[in-house]
């Protein structure tokens, strides 16, 4: 028997993951380099706890729900959704190398999510592995002592034979 091949979903996660980190780790004209993007088992007001604390930025994402539609072809079409949080060490009384105040959460909290959109929008194909990956909303309602976090909501579309969800 031949060896399985890895699972559409998986393989279109694994496509997001790459690209983030290609980005967000030593890629040019990001406010933050990401230490690590990672797919911890879960984050729900938890995320901190899957995360070395000595890291200065981070990202996250995880799988949710899952969407199916066949097409008259018989080729399905899958609506993934991902949910992705960024994180930053953020104090506010601690200072940039210039001496200059460290901007405020909400700043660091914009910086933080464009960041992430300009790596998703960078190649909306994660490199063929989907049709589209758009990011459908943002959520900067988080407050986590000497962090700026935020959170995205995001969906992947891709098409996949009945065999290779």
């Amino acid at each position: 028997m031949p060896p399985a091949v890895e699972r559409k979903t998986e393989r279109v996660l694994e496509a997001l993951r790459d690209q983030l980190e290609d980005q967000m780790i030593g890629g040019a004209g990001y406010f933050f380099e990401a230490d690590a993007v990672t797919r911890p088992p879960t984050f729900a007001g938890n995320e901190l706890e899957f995360f070395d604390k000595t890291s200065d930025t981070f990202v996250m994402l995880r799988p949710g729900g899952l969407s199916l539609e066949e097409t008259a072809t018989g080729v399905m079409t899958y609506t993934l959704e991902v949910w992705i949080c960024a994180a930053t060490k953020h104090r506010l009384d601690s200072f940039q190398p210039s001496g200059l105040p460290t901007p405020g959460p909400q700043t660091m909290q914009t910086r933080l999510a464009g960041d992430v959109l300009k790596a998703v929008f960078l190649d909306v194909t994660l490199g063929g592995e989907a049709d589209n990956a758009r990011i459908t909303d943002v959520d900067h309602e988080v407050f986590v002592e000497d962090w700026a976090v935020v959170y995205l909501r995001g969906e992947i579309v891709y098409d996949a034979r009945k065999e290779d969800p």
